[in-house]
């Protein structure tokens, strides 16, 4: 998508929602499997995503929404295709306890590293796209393999 977190972002607040929280994504993500590895279970099968297939004669790219099966909440690609910017900072000490910081309170600074989740295309090893695995990068960086969801808080 060639999308950095500041246009995600500002995209994302045009639209009236927001980028998830990390916490939202991998909610979003498990589609009602919160013990498994990856959307599906927790066996890797390259049927299930968009991942990088090189070795098999494969350029890359993404894949059109709709390629692959829905997760239990009814997503398409949660894993694999792009990575997804989340709204929060990234923190390395995020699984261990550290204090929670309410990400709609952090400044939007081009300074402040932000997460991505999900695995992309261009991946190939199996635990980038567990649905707790974790990526970090300034939010002014771009690069064909970022994207990202628009959420809608507190509509039901």
């Amino acid at each position: 998508m060639n999308v950095n977190w500041t246009e995600a972002r500002a995209y994302a607040k045009w639209a009236g929602g927001d980028l998830p929280s990390e916490a939202e994504w991998e909610v979003a993500s498990r589609g009602r499997l919160e013990s498994k590895e990856y959307p599906w279970g927790d066996k890797f099968d390259s049927n299930n995503l968009r991942c990088s297939q090189i070795a098999f004669g494969d350029s890359g790219g993404t894949a059109s929404v709709g390629s692959y099966p829905t997760n239990g909440y009814g997503l398409y690609d949660m894993v694999g295709n792009v990575l997804e910017w989340c709204l929060d900072a990234y923190d390395a000490n995020y699984w261990k306890g550290t204090q929670f910081i309410e990400p709609s309170n952090l400044p939007d600074s081009n300074s402040v590293v932000r997460v991505l989740r999900g695995g992309s295309w261009s991946d190939d090893f199996p635990d980038f796209f567990r649905c707790a695995d974790r990526y970090r990068n300034y939010p002014d960086y771009w690069f064909d393999n970022r994207g990202f969801r628009v959420v809608f808080r507190g509509l039901r």
